[in-house]
């Protein structure tokens, strides 16, 4: 199990956990003025400069992952 904490009420704070190589992906919660949301992103071949591609995003107050990017 992976707990984040984003402290503060200020919007743009986020927190999240990475797995980088030539591929990346990540999980993000980020804060802005409508609350958190749980933000999922892939960047395929990043080597090369390839954009990030936003997989999911989804407003949340309590977040439990348990699956893997792919």
């Amino acid at each position: 199990m992976v707990k984040l904490t984003v402290e503060g009420d200020t919007p743009g704070k986020s927190a999240g956990l990475v797995v980088m190589g030539n591929d990346y992906g990540y999980m993000s919660i980020n804060r802005d003025c409508t609350g958190y949301k749980l933000r999922q992103v892939f960047c395929k071949d990043a080597t090369n400069q390839s954009p990030e591609q936003f997989m999911a995003e989804q407003p949340c107050r309590h977040v439990w992952p348990n699956s893997g990017f792919g």
